[in-house]
Formats: structure tokens, sequence, C-alpha cells
């Protein structure tokens, strides 16, 4: 458990230190590493000594999520404003494009 949890902490400790700039990949591959973790730790069984050792080391973990809760947020917002300004471009392109066909015509140089 302590191992786990020292992994836990680790890979928290390592996003934080570059979460300004964390990329949407890191912090997937971050969750992902999490979630193994904490998989990991569900599964075993706990006595109430072991958890009430363990729990400050949790809490301050847990402290630390919000954090990257909003880094998590402000790329979510990111990514929208990044698809509005692409669909917006779409609509401003399509506005100028177009819609019909002109076929071609002759003039009778005769008449």
């Amino acid at each position: 458990m302590d191992s786990l949890i020292g992994k836990l902490e680790i890979i928290t400790e390592q996003l934080l230190g570059s979460l300004q700039f964390a990329k949407q990949e890191e912090l997937e591959d971050f969750i992902e590493q999490r979630q193994a973790l904490i998989k990991q730790l569900m599964e075993l069984t706990i006595t109430p000594d072991q958890a009430s050792l363990h729990r400050n080391r949790v809490t301050t973990l847990l402290e630390k999520d919000s954090i990257i809760t909003a880094r998590i947020s402000e790329i979510q917002v990111e990514n929208q404003s990044g698809i509005t300004r692409m669909n917006l471009a779409k609509k401003q392109k399509a506005t100028y494009e177009a819609d019909y066909v002109m076929d071609p015509f002759m003039f009778d140089k005769k008449k």
C-alpha cells in the first residue's frame, strides 16, 4: 500500500511541476496511470490501522486534485473555443463561396 500511494504522490508531483504547460495528452496519460494505481489500491484489503496511517497522505493527494481539475477545465475551454473558431471560419468561408454553378455561355457576335 505504501508503494502504491508513493507512486501516486510521485506522478502527481511530476504533473504539478509542469502543470501550467501540460498538454491534453500529458493529462490523459496521468489520469490513466492514476486510475490504474487507484484500481490496485481498491483491490487491497485495508485495515483500519492502515487507513488511519495513510489518511494524511491521501488527503494531501485529494487536495491537489482541485489544482489538476482546474487545469483540465482550462484545456476544455481552450478546446471549445478552438472548435467554435473553426466552425465560424467554415461558416464564413461557405458564405463567400458561390452556391451556384455558372454554366458557360456564348455570345453571338453576328447579331
